[in-house]
């Protein structure tokens, strides 16, 4: 293992433990009397009370590793939350001490994490007892996934059929269009954050054309939203390029636009449907579409993107469809679930 990867772990188990320190006994780790789960997010944490045992501690790793110092008394270092529990995790697992100076005997500390299946660090194929991984791109694909009846369910909100498929159509082609644009052009890399739902606010209206994306007008809303200057030469040259490729033609027509109609869309023939799309997109397709949802779960100033709409997704979820996941499985072959 590298050295800068065991600094890295270092420093993350320090941030762990300064952390711990002030909120909760954890000599309570070390005889093993609770467990302590490293979860990503607010809703992630939501979502694991429900399922739980009263013995298992969770705590939100953004509150955990998003400070340089203990104290937090420096400006942040903006620190990839679901990486930082893989290393973590990873370190704990594999390398106890001394070989890596764990503070307060962390690595014999009954320690878990939890994160989406979109993780990078997963890429390296690294999974352990103690990690636990979605069965589908994230938590929010997890319930719409598992309980199909979930969305009829929502109180105040009256969603057609016909708006879930075509929000669920829409995400799909969102999620093949970033695929499509990583790994366009190599030495062409677009910022592809402003049509991420789950970071931003996105303006559906300035690239959907009913339920088919124009990819034209997609480039254009990426490089109007970038913070680099693209001139209305480059802009033309990206595009051209784009609808010239065959990756892309197989997808769009001449003109840029999707080709499939949502007529031919079925989710159960695309075996990796719930792997690949984003759950926010979904989510906040689902407020493009519908009025209802759009007033009810209005983003709050301060708060994080869609985060009343999961809330309300995992109070309202039936918890008898979480048994038959493979994470169930996994977490409950380690006492974590109630």
């Amino acid at each position: 293992m590298a050295s800068n990867y065991i600094d890295e772990i270092t420093k993350l188990s320090n941030l762990l433990v300064s952390n711990i320190r002030f909120k909760l006994d954890y000599n309570n780790y070390l005889n093993n009397t609770r467990k302590l789960l490293l979860v990503e997010g607010a809703t992630d944490k939501e979502f694991i009370a429900h399922v739980k045992k009263d013995s298992v501690d969770c705590v939100i790793a953004d509150h955990v590793f998003k400070s340089n110092t203990a104290l937090r008394t420096t400006p942040t270092e903006r620190i990839n939350c679901k990486n930082a529990i893989v290393k973590v995790i990873y370190g704990v697992s594999k390398f106890k001490s001394p070989f890596i100076p764990y503070p307060n005997d962390m690595d014999k500390w009954d320690i878990y994490g939890l994160v989406d299946l979109d993780c990078e660090e997963l890429s390296t194929g690294v999974q352990f007892p103690r990690l636990f991984i979605t069965d589908t791109h994230d938590l929010e694909t997890l319930l719409l996934s598992t309980d199909k009846d979930i969305l009829n369910r929502i109180d105040n909100c009256n969603i057609s059929p016909e708006e879930i498929t075509q929000s669920f159509f829409m995400a799909y082609q969102l999620a093949e269009v970033r695929n499509l644009l990583n790994g366009y052009y190599d030495k062409e890399s677009f910022d592809l954050s402003s049509i991420s739902c789950g970071s931003h606010q996105v303006d559906f209206s300035f690239f959907v054309e009913g339920n088919k994306i124009n990819l034209r007008n997609l480039v254009n809303y990426i490089t109007k939203h970038s913070e680099k200057e693209y001139p209305s030469t480059k802009i033309k040259q990206i595009i051209d390029r784009l609808l010239q490729s065959k990756l892309v033609r197989k997808k769009f027509s001449t003109d840029g636009v999707w080709k499939q109609d949502i007529s031919g869309f079925d989710i159960d023939a695309i075996d990796e449907y719930w792997i690949i799309v984003n759950g926010h997109d979904i989510l906040q397709l689902i407020r493009y579409y519908n009025e209802d949802a759009q007033n009810v779960f209005m983003d709050t100033p301060g708060q994080a993107l869609n985060r009343a709409f999961e809330s309300n997704l995992i109070e309202i979820y039936d918890y008898s469809k979480f048994s038959h996941t493979s994470l169930f499985e996994k977490m409950n072959s380690q006492e974590i679930i109630a």
